[in-house]
């Protein structure tokens, strides 16, 4: 416990690129009674130092290092201790790693150093970077080609398709950016050394900025996209049966509308592939698959959430189905958008929002308790559009019932329990 306590853990204020500041900061760090220990498991910017007595004279020298390589050779330290200097630990940022040595006594020769060990060593980390910059590129170009699919899917998935990809295509955009920062900082101290052919110069320090600034966005953004997916996967269900659904608001059932004496509602029934010879062998079992009836599935993100609701059955008036996209937006105004991207989806003829003609107009309808009633028949098939503050719905009917009978109550599922 003690050694835990004498340990503490310090941000470097450069690049690990800028040999001489970060000599110059470890220096300094030891004149303060601080020793380098290793860098930090969490943030390869930041280092653990042990306390101690201070030492004014301590120097510190970093000796590039292949990438992979968490000692050095045995060569490369018997060169070094020949000149008195000790061996601390490697460091590194991204691709690049460097030995980092010290000595003790101020006049103590310089030890060993190559400019040309260093542009060598500086191959591997271009190579990978310029790896994972097309590969940051890459999902940026992806996840901007899932966003403009949700969005194409129509209104009811619009939403949460700018909720969820929009910060992907912010963080990976902010990544691309940083992970160009970074190749464009190694280009930079490359072109110093063949240039210079001398120990570098610290490389731009705006660009040190610029990729510190990207990062401290970059960590939180993520984080916040793995809370919003781990919510959205703990918090939704496919296929719920009805009977084992508390719904957090009156739910019309079927039943209710078409219920009566004799009323059955569909179970679940297994379905081979259609067309299936009969002379053939019977198909395997991966072939069939089961269609679920009077079910839920429910959609949550943290900007909206969507119900499904499918309920069918047969009575003594005959079969009738009943179908309800529900909603609860953010907010009233986008409720109520997104019943109004709803009606024109209905009225383009998207088979997926409708059955009915694309020039069968909605009708508004004064019903108590919505903010918004729209509805359109064709015979037994009937179509209803309803919002009221942050919830709205659309709701398909098939059947014999005349459904304008049940409007104040399709009104009421509006309300919260």
């Amino acid at each position: 416990m003690k050694q835990q306590r004498d340990l503490v853990t310090k941000r470097a204020p450069v690049s690990v690129l800028d040999l001489p500041g970060m000599e110059r900061w470890l220096s300094g760090m030891a004149a303060r009674g601080l020793f380098l220990e290793r860098q930090a498991n969490f943030s390869t910017q930041s280092f653990r130092f042990r306390r101690g007595t201070p030492r004014s004279g301590r120097r510190y020298r970093l000796c590039p290092a292949k990438y992979g390589d968490t000692a050095p050779s045995e060569e490369l330290l018997e060169l070094y201790a020949a000149q008195g200097w000790q061996y601390v630990v490697c460091a590194g940022r991204g691709t690049i790693c460097f030995h980092v040595f010290f000595h003790d006594d101020p006049a103590a020769p310089e030890p060993f150093t190559d400019t040309d060990s260093l542009i060598y060593a500086l191959r591997t980390p271009i190579r990978r970077g310029s790896a994972t910059l097309l590969f940051s590129g890459y999902l940026l170009f992806h996840a901007i080609t899932r966003l403009s699919w949700g969005l194409d899917r129509g209104p009811i998935y619009r939403l949460e398709a700018i909720g969820f990809y929009v910060p992907i295509c912010i963080c990976f955009f902010l990544l691309l950016m940083d992970r160009g920062v970074n190749l464009a900082a190694l280009l930079l101290f490359r072109h110093r050394l063949r240039q210079e052919k001398q120990p570098p110069l610290p490389y731009s320090a705006t660009l040190f900025r610029a990729q510190t600034v990207l990062e401290s966005f970059i960590v939180p953004l993520f984080l916040f996209i793995l809370f919003s997916f781990g919510f959205s996967t703990l918090s939704s269900r496919s296929n719920l049966p009805l009977t084992r659904w508390d719904p957090d608001f009156p739910l019309l059932t079927l039943a209710e509308v078409d219920g009566g004496d004799g009323w059955t509602p569909d179970e679940n029934r297994t379905v081979g592939p259609q067309g299936w010879p009969d002379s053939a062998p019977p198909p395997p079992s991966s072939a069939f698959h089961t269609v679920t009836c009077n079910d839920v599935d429910i959609d949550r993100s943290l900007v909206q959430t969507r119900y499904f609701i499918d309920q069918s059955g047969s009575g003594a008036r005959g079969r009738a189905s009943m179908e309800i996209h529900y909603f609860i937006d953010p907010t009233a105004r986008s409720a109520q958008s997104l019943l109004e991207g709803l009606e024109q989806a209905a009225l383009t003829g998207d088979s997926y929002y409708s059955q009915l003609p694309a020039s069968l107009p909605f009708q508004n309808a004064a019903v108590p308790g919505a903010d918004s009633f729209r509805f359109r028949r064709d015979g037994i098939h009937w179509e209803l559009l309803a919002q009221k503050g942050r919830r709205a719905l659309l709701l398909s009917y098939k059947g014999p019932r005349d459904l304008s009978q049940w409007f104040p109550q399709i009104a009421q599922m509006l309300d919260p329990l």
